[in-house]
């Protein structure tokens, strides 16, 4: 079976599609990952043959291809990235590379709909792995007006099901996500954090006191440039007795300020993952894919939300009792650093989040996902 993997434009869309893409290719399947061409090297980095297709985001100055982040920009960048001109050149850079190649089936992360309008155009299955919370955004009937004029552009005759058609495969357990558990076409499959070839951990990790918690901050690989909201993690962590580690992303000077104390480590970008894996809280901004690989190792966490889906992550696992969640508005260090003493100091927080991880790993296994796809079961 030959897969055509697509993703939205981000590291972490691609990622949150990467393990089914390596569950498919070791039950056989040849697969091709057609992505902005800025991505790649991110897509090697994971041991696949990557295709440019489609437009990158509009360049942020001074830096690397991003959307916008905050205020009006921010959700036209978004609504125009996922339902707007990119989702047809997508669709049409899939179907030029499908022309010699011949995909059996198309695997995207759900908030790229290229694929789904390729895999009706080319006649063949879409999987859908979900990467954002709150799916249910798609019902939205923006996006179908939206969807029917790319179809319309493509030959295509109306579809009032939709993207919603093909296979939806969740990677939360249904105590996290109720509605997706319900929803029809929809399976829920065990979570797998991916590495990329050669990933490693600073070695100074190893020699960190014993005695000090460990605390992992990020905003992910976009919403570190957010004004401000990063110099607020570093301010408050360098109150909290702990050993922290802060991602201060691609790009931005990781110089240390002679006022910081030695507890505190800027770093440009740490394999997330991995790094969590030894950590007793991780602060965060809510994004899903840092919401799942935190919880799928059991680390409860400091949420505070910027834009899209980050505020209902948020409010979600505060109600679960997996995190501390800090208003959208920018919270002073403060605040932060209070949250932070909490969930360090409050069991309650670990022993829910190591509940949610048991929920997750008594999922059945993404290979049975590929085992089923290959086999003819959907």
């Amino acid at each position: 079976m030959r897969v055509l993997v697509t993703a939205q434009p981000t590291i972490s869309h691609l990622r949150a599609v990467v393990p089914a893409a390596q569950a498919l290719r070791r039950r056989g399947c040849e697969v091709l990952v057609g992505i902005a061409p800025f991505l790649r090297g991110e897509v090697s980095a994971y041991g696949f043959e990557a295709v440019p297709v489609g437009l990158p985001p509009r360049p942020a100055a001074g830096g690397p291809a991003r959307w916008p982040v905050t205020g009006a920009d921010a959700d036209q960048g978004v609504m125009r990235q996922l339902f707007g001109e990119p989702v047809l050149q997508r669709a049409r850079g899939l179907l030029e590379v499908s022309r010699d190649w011949r995909p059996d089936l198309v695997l995207r992360d759900h908030a790229e709909l290229g694929g789904y309008l390729a895999a009706d155009v080319l006649d063949i299955p879409h999987v859908a792995v979900v990467s954002t919370g709150r799916a249910e955004w798609s019902r939205d009937p923006a996006i179908a007006q939206a969807l029917a004029a790319h179809r319309a552009a493509l030959g295509l005759p109306p579809d009032p099901a939709g993207h919603r058609r093909g296979l939806s495969v969740n990677l939360m357990p249904a105590v996290y996500d109720p509605a997706a558990a319900g929803r029809p076409n929809s399976r829920s499959h065990r979570q797998t954090n991916p590495e990329r070839a050669g990933e490693e951990l600073p070695s100074w990790l190893a020699e960190l006191p014993a005695g000090r918690p460990l605390v992992l901050a990020s905003l992910g690989t976009i919403f570190h440039r957010v004004p401000g909201r990063l110099d607020g993690f570093v301010a408050a962590l360098a109150e909290v007795e702990c050993s922290a580690v802060v991602a201060v992303g691609r790009g931005v000077d990781t110089s240390r300020p002679a006022s910081l104390p030695d507890h505190v480590r800027l770093v440009d970008e740490v394999p997330q993952p991995l790094l969590l894996e030894c950590c007793d809280a991780f602060v965060t901004h809510g994004g899903f894919n840092s919401v799942r690989e935190s919880l799928r190792l059991g680390v409860p966490m400091v949420i505070t939300p910027v834009a899209r889906d980050q505020p209902y992550n948020a409010a979600r696992c505060a109600e679960l009792g997996v995190a501390v969640a800090l208003p959208a508005e920018a919270p002073g260090a403060e605040a932060v650093a209070a949250a932070v003493r909490q969930v360090l100091a409050e069991p309650g927080f670990r022993a829910t989040a190591r509940a949610v991880q048991r929920a997750i790993v008594a999922l059945p296994s993404l290979d049975a996902l590929a085992a089923d796809l290959t086999e003819g079961r959907r």
